[in-house]
């Protein structure tokens, strides 16, 4: 039957050939050929087609059904156990109210499932999970089987190219990395693979955005080997030019960016490479795009005229806005993309209007990967106008809207499908995949939405119609600059604008060029500071006494850095009475007043970040990334503090009055946002404070007092004193200490009610963290969570996870242990002063129970990962990881301030929650899961209080005062 549609189509191209056209045009030329692609498309479509794609409209068009999908997609192939993928199969059929839009038949093989699944439970899954991937099946292979084989043969007679993009475990380890790329040869070792997308991040499992320069070093090494065998097995060899397959770098999050953009400059410029066909993938919802696309293409003229192959650059929207949202919103950042889909079109556009150029493309050669009729139409418009029809290829999703594909084949010769593939046991590996298929099948403003019963000038077509004029229109005026504009070097802070609400300090953007080189400086200044000496600050005078100093340690060194002095018995009492007697000049200034000079403070802390972070470097070895977020809690302690004791104040019938004298004593493993948040709390009730610092963070402990006293805390108000333990128990004592407000460890809280039965004592310490991993679990993401709370800072945090409890199912795979040392053993190792270190030295050497901890097992103990101590600073320990910890033994009863984990064996949930509770510390607790039941079982026990609440567990607070020092009276 003859598709007119189609042959019209054709020549209206024909007769646009090299014209120069108007922008309206052009946007009318693009309408009328939109609706003639979806009358050819539909006229494609068989009646087997037909009744899939209805129904799959149907699906996507109701939430409950898309829903029901994604949970089915991603929890089918969780676990190992057929009777536990049962049960969750079934709580998720029922819990979704079976749709309207399945089908009777469907709903009747559910409902049979559901009956016949606790008994035969081995048979019903594997069944099902044969469904799923049969469903699947066109839009995820399987790697080198015989299915797949024999799809590329059909596309290669086909003349249709694929490009082939793998979907693995997350690349957690180096290990692991190498595997990867050694997955990658092995594709390319197939003639039949074209082309293949890999992302950066799969063959590095350290990417950081911090120290941009040596992960691109580091990059370079596996991704010269990958290339080297694009090299050694190209496609054709005709003559003295052989074709080769092209290999595209596929973008992630907008923290990637720009290290993937730097590593494509270098290989597209390094002679090396020249003869390969490189390719690059553009997000048009990210403003930035559009300036990138022209740098490279200006590179690629460069690259072509020293006698290299064009770049090739795909055009997409972008796929992951709710992740980039999500990021931004939890540093506090602006978007980096775009928030409306009619931007994002509209740089879409732009983007490939600079691209269809000859001058541009025949350079940098484009790839348009878009199943939007109208985008497809444009770049049909902009190729036939422009006469760059053998520069630009269509991209499109292998599996989806396949009558569109038939017809752009037909239409423009030139196509490339995007083909996911996975190891046949890894197959839930793709489900994050196959999820953000179902988001652009359903998305309210997606255009697959209603492709499948899109019909021309219908009222969903019209609203296509009307939303690609706007695109148009707004083209022109489309604000190309970076969302992110964050610079600390020329960062000014705002002492007299108080919000009226409270907000969140952003962290620092280490994705931008500017705040990466003020760090550097930052650290290669602290690195040859010569430190000063530190003295006691009593009164207005910084008081001396001439006697023995205390000593000043970096750990990244492990050598003396400063001195300070230690006060005496005399002048411990002299501040007190200071204490004492300026107490009531500082309850007379109203709650206003102090909210605004501590807002003062959050302005100071926000100029001195640069300080406050090389500080903590030099004095308690935290590494960058950590320091900073220190800082920004430290400024939202004051904003939260203000904000907070102004809205107490306004309660009616409510009066206030300053307990007296506070002590603050802080920890050093949180040497800036701790005390700042007990002294601004302490302050802002009307108290006067005297702030001893932990000994081993005594410098960083001045800068923060002296960020208060910059802002107009009277000295008197806030004193600033070190001295020995013998001494400061006097401090304890003394009855005209009203507060004692302690971070740090257990005994040091119960030597302070020893000291002083009935001290009001505010005491935040020690705990001995869990994390329970089920066999629900995404493993990928448990690992990272572990590694992370388990190693960051050393494990130097009450709060960090020393005890993970897993699951049988898990515990005894050995591909999770593999996974777990291999992510443990990659993790950087060094000096805080060095950015691309993850685990930085120890404050201090071991203690008896960490040296024990980290150099001995228990009985019955294994070793995962031994640790190990560094040849050259005995302060730097690498991760140690154990298994097989039995009930009540050293390891489950002992926190470890250190990088060790030790990991328990649990029958089930209830039983992990058992032993988390077995010790007698109560803190934090982690629970790794996607089965809901589990979640809601871990709430109520949250919420009984068997760990959290209201349990007497040494990780309690003792004698708790409302707000930092008052007493209330209603």
């Amino acid at each position: 039957m003859p598709n007119h549609a189609l042959e019209k189509a054709k020549y209206n191209l024909k007769s646009i050939q090299h014209r120069d056209l108007s922008s309206e045009q052009r946007q009318n030329i693009t309408i009328d050929l939109a609706g003639l692609l979806l009358t050819s498309a539909n006229q494609l479509q068989t009646k087997k087609e037909k009744c899939k794609y209805r129904r799959l409209g149907k699906i996507t068009s109701d939430q409950k059904s898309k829903q029901l999908l994604s949970h089915l997609t991603d929890q089918a192939f969780r676990s190992k156990s057929k009777k536990r993928i049962m049960s969750q199969l079934i709580y998720i059929f029922r819990k979704a109210e079976i749709s309207k839009y399945l089908s009777q038949k469907d709903r009747f093989l559910i409902s049979i499932f559901i009956k016949l699944g606790p008994i035969l439970p081995q048979i019903c899954v594997s069944l099902f999970q044969w469904f799923i991937k049969y469903e699947l099946s066109s839009l995820v292979f399987i790697a080198h089987s015989k299915s797949f084989n024999r799809h590329l043969a059909k596309r290669s007679e086909e003349n249709i190219q694929v490009n082939v993009n793998y979907l693995g475990e997350t690349v957690l380890g180096i290990q692991e990395a190498k595997n990867r790329v050694e997955q990658y040869c092995q594709l390319l070792k197939q003639n039949n693979i074209p082309a293949l997308s890999l992302k950066l991040s799969s063959i590095d499992c350290q990417l950081n955005v911090l120290d941009i320069h040596s992960s691109k070093l580091r990059i370079l090494q596996p991704l010269r080997h990958i290339l080297r065998m694009i090299i050694a097995t190209p496609l054709s060899s005709i003559g003295k030019h052989p074709k080769y397959k092209l290999l595209t770098f596929d973008m992630e999050s907008y923290s990637d960016l720009q290290i993937t953009v730097e590593v494509f400059k270098h290989i597209m410029q390094a002679s090396e490479f020249l003869s390969l066909p490189l390719g690059i993938a553009l997000q048009a919802y990210i403003p930035d795009s559009y300036h990138i696309q022209q740098e490279l293409t200006k590179l690629a003229k460069e690259r072509v005229k020293k006698g290299g192959h064009p770049i090739h650059i795909r055009l997409v929207k972008g796929a992951n806005l709710g992740m980039e949202h999500i990021l931004s919103s939890q540093k506090n950042w602006p978007d980096a993309t775009y928030q409306s889909k009619l931007k994002t079109d509209a740089n879409y556009k732009r983007m490939m209007m600079y691209g269809c150029e000859p001058e541009n493309a025949k350079y940098a050669h484009i790839g348009i990967g878009s199943h939007n009729l109208f985008d497809i139409a444009y770049a049909l418009v902009l190729r036939a106008e422009k006469g760059s029809e053998s520069y630009v290829t269509f991209e499109l999703l292998e599996g989806m809207a396949k009558p569109l594909q038939k017809i752009i084949h037909q239409l423009a010769g030139r196509i490339l499908l995007y083909t996911p593939v996975t190891h046949k046991d890894h197959f839930h590996h793709a489900a994050a995949y196959l999820i953000r298929r179902f988001d652009e099948n359903s998305g309210p403003e997606h255009f697959l939405k209603s492709f499948y019963n899109l019909k021309p000038d219908s009222r969903e077509w019209n609203i296509h119609k009307s939303n690609f004029i706007h695109a148009c229109e707004e083209m022109n005026c489309l604000n190309l600059k970076t969302h992110r504009i964050q610079s600390r070097p020329s960062e000014k802070s705002d002492s007299t604008h108080l919000l009226s609400f409270f907000k969140n300090e952003p962290d620092t953007d280490w994705s931008i060029c500017d705040n990466r080189t003020w760090i550097q400086d930052i650290l290669k200044q602290w690195s040859e500071k010569i430190l000063p000496h530190i003295p006691n600050v009593i009164g207005e005078e910084q008081a001396s006494n001439n006697k023995p100093q205390g000593i000043g340690i970096d750990p990244s060194r492990n050598c003396d850095r400063y001195t300070y002095d230690l006060a005496d018995l005399d002048m411990i009492k002299n501040a007190i009475d200071i204490s004492v007697r300026s107490q009531d000049l500082w309850a007379e200034k109203t709650t206003q007043e102090r909210s605004t000079i501590l807002h003062k403070v959050s302005q100071i802390l926000k100029k001195q970040r640069g300080t406050l972070i090389g500080a903590m470097v030099a004095d308690t070895g935290k590494i960058v990334s950590e320091a900073d977020i220190e800082v920004s809690e430290a400024i939202d302690f004051c904003e939260y503090y203000r904000h907070s004791i102004l809205e107490l104040t306004s309660i009616k019938n409510l009066t206030w009055s300053p307990l007296g004298t506070v002590l603050v004593t802080s920890p050093w493993n949180f040497p800036c946002a701790i005390p700042t948040g007990c002294i601004a709390s302490a302050l802002l009730a009307g108290n006067t404070v005297i702030f001893k610092p932990a000994p081993e963070a005594v410098l960083i402990g001045f800068e923060v007092a002296s960020c208060f006293w910059e802002a107009g805390i009277p000295k008197s108000v806030l004193q600033f004193v070190n001295c020995s333990e013998d001494v400061g128990s006097h401090m304890i004592e003394d009855p005209k200490v009203n507060l004692v407000m302690l971070t740090g460890a257990t005994q040091t809280a119960q030597h302070f009610i020893h000291l002083r039965p009935g001290l009001d004592l505010v005491a935040e310490t020690g705990g001995k963290n869990t994390m329970i991993i089920t066999a629900m679990a995404d493993r990928d993401l448990a690992i990272q969570d572990l590694l992370q709370s388990s190693f960051g800072f050393s494990g130097q945090k009450c709060s960090a996870v020393s005890l993970a409890i897993i699951e049988k199912e898990i515990y005894e795979d050995p591909e999770f242990w593999k996974q777990l040392s291999d992510a443990a053993q990659s993790l950087q190792i060094g000096s805080s002063y060095d950015l691309s270190t993850m685990i930085n030295p120890l404050i201090r050497l071991p203690d008896p129970n960490l040296k024990r901890a980290m150099s001995t097992l228990e009985e019955g103990e294994r070793w995962v990962l031994e640790p190990k101590q560094d040849k050259l600073n005995p302060l730097l320990w690498s991760p140690g990881i154990k298994k097989d910890i039995s009930k009540n033994n050293f390891t489950h009863q002992t926190e470890f301030f250190g990088p060790i984990l030790g990991c328990m064996k649990a029958d089930n949930l209830g039983h992990a929650i058992w032993l988390a509770n077995g010790t007698p510390f109560g803190l934090t607790s982690g629970l790794h899961s996607l089965d809901e039941r589990e979640h809601e079982h871990w709430l109520t026990f949250m919420i009984s209080g068997n760990y959290y609440i209201n349990r007497p567990t040494t990780g309690a607070i003792v004698g708790r005062q409302p707000f930092g020092g008052t007493k209330m009276r209603s």
